[in-house]
């Protein structure tokens, strides 16, 4: 399994203590994706999928070229459930109706189409963290997210602190939704530590190792992604944990 480093603002700061052991880079800026990252693969991600706002983004021919020269993967969020959102510090804010699976599943249709006209790598969906502000419902359900991936043909990137932060909200046991998830389809996992029902993209404890241990006994995932960007020395501390725990198992590459 390769780690992947996301490009934050401390990024320069610890590029040179986790260059050796890092063999990819998270971008989420159109931007970055002229920046020059030496034999390492990229990876992209962006914000939304289902909204309106998400269209100009794959409307952009310019963008989806580059992105199909330079770029391993793309990500995105497995939402949505509206047009329209608005943004707090839990998350979406419904600003419209609740669509519909189906309608979803049209939308859906559409947008990933247009992608795959230009893009030819990995293309990947980011499960949630529900919360109940009308922008969550049915797409952090896991019979949903199952019919996602399979009707489209794509992967999964498995965000632990979203499985934390949504089996908070519903009260219920994460290793049943996980086991509940297509994780034969899992590609990337996220892995942070969520505080409450919030994601706080915190440093992983014993935790958060528990529920990585249980899931890569049953997926066969290509990267992983520390989550956590507020200190230089513990961004190089957790990726150097993480790098052992990997090694202890037999499933660092590099």
């Amino acid at each position: 399994m390769r780690i992947s480093l996301p490009l934050s603002q401390y990024f320069e700061q610890v590029k040179t203590d986790l260059w050796p052991f890092i063999s990819a880079v998270v971008v989420r800026e159109e931007k970055n994706l002229n920046r020059k990252f030496r034999n390492k693969d990229i990876l992209v991600h962006a914000n939304g999928f289902i909204n309106d706002e998400f269209d100009e983004l794959i409307n952009n021919r310019r963008f989806l070229e580059k992105l199909n020269s330079c770029a391993s993967l793309l990500s995105f969020d497995l939402g949505p459930s509206c047009h329209k959102i608005d943004y707090s510090e839990h998350g979406y804010i419904a600003k419209g109706p609740v669509l519909t699976e189906s309608q979803i599943l049209r939308i859906a249709d559409r947008k990933i189409s247009n992608i795959r006209k230009f893009f030819k790598g990995i293309i990947s969906v980011e499960n949630l963290d529900y919360h109940a502000l009308g922008a969550y419902e049915v797409v952090c359900n896991p019979d949903f997210i199952n019919k996602f991936v399979e009707k489209f043909n794509i992967c999964l990137t498995l965000d632990i602190g979203h499985v934390e932060v949504t089996c908070s909200n519903f009260s219920i046991d994460p290793y049943d939704y996980l086991e509940k998830l297509p994780l034969s389809k899992v590609v990337e996992i996220h892995l942070a530590r969520s505080v409450g029902s919030r994601d706080s993209h915190m440093l992983p404890t014993e935790k958060q190792y528990r529920l990585l241990e249980f899931i890569l006994q049953r997926v066969h995932a290509r990267y992983i992604v520390l989550e956590y960007y507020f200190k230089p020395e513990g961004i190089i501390q957790g990726n150097r944990e993480l790098m052992q725990f990997l090694k202890d198992r037999g499933l660092y590459e590099n």
